[in-house]
């Protein structure tokens, strides 16, 4: 008994410490998680500063202040205007159909699929989902300060000694120094072609969709931009899903009018879509992966879906990462 008790007692008491470890851990693991994904995103800019500073801790702080800078502030900003926007977009919407009669036709069009809806309850309940969840996401911050806090403390380490825990975990991974490298260049590689290849990409198309959107006079361009952005992270999807129909509705309540302005901004709208948005996918997206980067867009889309619903906005990028 004591011989088995000294074979195994060591091993019984590191699981016991693992789990408690876990335990602790376990309310911040979305936390740290995020903080090791911005830190990646941003490792270039901390690297340029402590190449020209050669000092890491303040390079690593100014890092973590221009991450504050760059995400935290523009999206507080960016939910501020959805919840601003969203109500005038349901009565835009509503107006619409209501005045060209097209709620009637869409509805008996479903009822000979066998499909019964009001389209215009259906619509009001995306609207307040969307709302309300906007609404918490604002409302929960105060009670999230920690989360935040432990954020940016953790995303301070992983830039100061992020090579040498990269360094540290290949060697204690039970692949063998060789195939460890070879995991963790593959991870880089999911991570390359999620970030560069769909997240900065439909970034990029957003923000140009939504210039447009206001330049062309449009309500809640911001809200159409956020779309726009969703849109275009589905491969086969793209931004064509939302910046077409916005075209034929305009083209559609110009005719109606009888003005020829909302028609020009039709055909504005879809040359700048079709010429510069969707094209952005073929020209931008093989120059910010570089040819490096060989993932089938499958796997992207499953893991961005599943990431997401698992993990929330982080699992974008640790969805396909795990996959």
């Amino acid at each position: 008994m004591r011989e088995l008790y000294k074979t195994y007692g060591p091993f019984l008491i590191i699981g016991l410490l693992l789990y408690l470890s876990f335990i602790m851990f376990r309310p911040y693991f979305i936390s740290i998680i995020a903080a090791l994904v911005i830190a990646y995103l941003f490792y270039p800019v901390y690297n340029w500063l402590n190449n020209n500073l050669k000092h890491k801790s303040i390079s690593s702080l100014l890092t973590c202040f221009v991450v504050f800078l760059s995400i935290i502030i523009p999206s507080l900003l960016m939910i501020n205007t959805l919840i601003k926007e969203l109500p005038s977009v349901y009565t835009w919407f509503s107006n619409y159909i209501q005045t060209n009669n097209l709620s009637a036709l869409y509805e008996n069009m479903l009822i000979n699929l066998g499909i019964t809806i009001n389209l215009n309850r259906f619509f009001e309940g995306i609207i307040s989902s969307l709302l309300s969840n906007l609404q918490s996401t604002l409302a929960s911050l105060p009670s999230k300060i920690i989360n935040i806090s432990l954020v940016f403390f953790f995303m301070f380490f992983f830039f100061k000694d992020g090579k040498n825990m990269i360094n540290k975990i290949t060697q204690y991974l039970p692949f063998g120094k060789k195939n460890s490298i070879i995991l963790m260049n593959e991870i880089k590689k999911t991570m390359d072609a999620v970030v560069y290849g769909q997240i900065a990409t439909a970034m990029i198309q957003a923000a140009l969709a939504t210039i447009a959107y206001s330049i062309l006079g449009l309500k809640a361009p911001f809200f159409l931009g956020f779309l726009t952005m969703i849109s275009s992270l589905i491969p086969m999807v793209g931004p064509a899903f939302i910046y077409i129909p916005i075209s034929i509705i305009l083209a559609i309540t110009s005719i109606g009018s009888g003005s020829g302005t909302g028609l020009l901004k039709a055909v504005i709208l879809l040359a700048f879509g079709m010429g510069v948005i969707s094209v952005i996918d073929n020209v931008l997206k093989p120059i910010l992966i570089s040819g490096k980067v060989n993932v089938h867009p499958a796997l992207i889309v499953i893991g961005i879906i599943g990431g997401i619903t698992t993990f929330g906005i982080i699992g974008l990028v640790l969805g396909p990462m795990i996959l």
